[in-house]
């Protein structure tokens, strides 16, 4: 029984010692389809009234980074043809459900496995809802909208943002057609370029 103990122990902690990956959520939508060449000159803006300026620029950089590692041409220049604006948010909200509580394991003899009893207990947990909205302009024309939401049972908008950003940019300037749904872990090359949050 304990040579079994050791066991499962170290097949949970190589299970639970995986990257870390978020499901990302996405919807792209596209005035016309490809409406945003490769190499466009883009400038990435922030939001003057934010509440949170500090992090705000956190994202731009994340954003421009990986716009350049994909060809395109980030500036400082407002004046440029395109224009990226972006919101981010974070929304928590009640989950209830129900979920099974083993009581142990049950043995009869020394081979014969009866199985575990327990019972199904409801629950209550908030989970936090953290998106990100990108927005791209031709001249004064919205062009794309990138939306992006993940889901977690903790908020901690420094790891999910690089997620989300990751996500939402593999999409540029495509619509959609419908919801999509990627998952991204901490090891991912779109994750590096943007310089994800580090432990």
């Amino acid at each position: 029984m304990r040579k079994l103990c050791v066991i499962l122990t170290g097949l949970l902690l190589t299970v639970t010692g995986c990257a870390e990956s978020y499901s990302v959520y996405v919807n792209g939508f596209a005035k016309v389809a490809e409406s945003i060449p490769s190499n466009a000159h883009i400038f990435v803006s922030t939001n003057p009234d934010s509440d949170n300026p500090l992090f705000d620029n956190e994202i731009k950089v994340k954003i421009v980074k990986l716009l350049a590692s994909r060809g395109y041409q980030p500036t400082d220049n407002p004046a440029n043809e395109y224009l990226v604006t972006f919101s981010f948010g974070v929304v928590p909200r009640l989950d209830e459900d129900v979920e099974f509580i083993s009581t142990g394991f049950g043995f009869h003899g020394r081979h014969h496995f009866i199985g575990s009893s327990g019972y199904y207990a409801p629950y209550v947990r908030t989970t936090w809802d953290q998106w990100l909205r990108v927005k791209v302009y031709r001249g004064d024309e919205v062009v794309w909208v990138g939306e992006a939401v993940t889901t977690k049972y903790y908020a901690d908008i420094r790891r999910a943002v690089d997620y989300l950003v990751a996500a939402v940019f593999q999409y540029m300037g495509k619509d959609t057609g419908r919801q999509q749904v990627m998952t991204i872990n901490a090891k991912d090359p779109r994750i590096t370029v943007i310089g994800a949050y580090a432990e």
